[in-house]
């Protein structure tokens, strides 16, 4: 049995460090997973700096610091996550749904 629960994600956060301060993720309800798709889908090539602040938290002024390579790379780490989240669950679900490793 899957066992789910509104207050605490069976996933692990998903965190970036920017200059020693580490930002994380640990939820990410409808309403975000929503504003970070509706961000993608404007076609803005600096809609990534607006995703990365709307999801992590990361202040505006460190995130007009970094290359922009390095922006979408964080936007790519945050959608591989939503899209593809077997890699971001804890080890006790990847196990219960069959996706732990097998030597």
């Amino acid at each position: 049995m899957l066992t789910l629960s509104t207050k605490k994600s069976l996933h692990k956060p998903i965190e970036v460090e920017v200059d020693g301060k580490v930002y994380s993720l640990a939820k990410v309800p409808k309403s975000l997973f929503e504003k970070v798709i509706e961000l993608e889908l404007t076609g803005d090539p600096l809609a990534g700096y607006e995703q990365v602040f709307t999801a992590f938290g990361i202040p505006k002024t460190v995130l007009s610091k970094l290359d922009s390579r390095d922006v979408k790379l964080i936007t790519g780490l945050l959608t591989n996550a939503i899209l593809k989240n077997e890699d971001y669950l804890d080890d006790a679900v990847k196990n219960e749904l069959g996706l732990g490793k097998t030597n």
